[in-house]
């Protein structure tokens, strides 16, 4: 009886842990949302300083297209990096995922535990 009830706490933990964990990924998550959105406005402000720049270069036909291309250099990047970071939000939501079907399976078992210990006590 005392193993048994060793093995509930300790699946009780095993649930307490998964929620903690849980809990940390959906922070984690949270943080990378708003560091993508952050590089998508930072992406977004630099596309529209390009086009401005394509413009002032359309009407001063004798400026250089160096400003351009550095700038378009810029919108590469920080468009390689908005990607980087939705990719890892993918995984952080996949992961949150994973853990949550773990949870709720846990907690299943944990109430069948919990269900067998009042049928025993009864």
């Amino acid at each position: 009886a005392d193993t048994w009830k060793q093995a509930c706490l300790a699946r009780a933990q095993h649930v307490s842990d998964l929620e903690a964990e849980l809990d940390v990924s959906s922070q984690q998550i949270r943080v990378l949302q708003k560091q993508l959105a952050s590089k998508a406005r930072l992406a977004d402000k630099l596309e529209r300083k390009v086009q401005r720049m394509e413009q002032e270069q359309r009407s001063h036909a004798s400026k250089t297209n160096i400003d351009h291309e550095a700038l378009m250099a810029q919108v590469v990047c920080k468009d390689e990096q908005v990607r980087a970071l939705g990719a890892q939000v993918s995984s952080y939501e996949a992961n949150a995922i994973q853990l949550d079907q773990q949870l709720a399976a846990c907690q299943v078992d944990l109430k069948c535990v919990q269900d067998r210990m009042r049928s025993k006590d009864a």
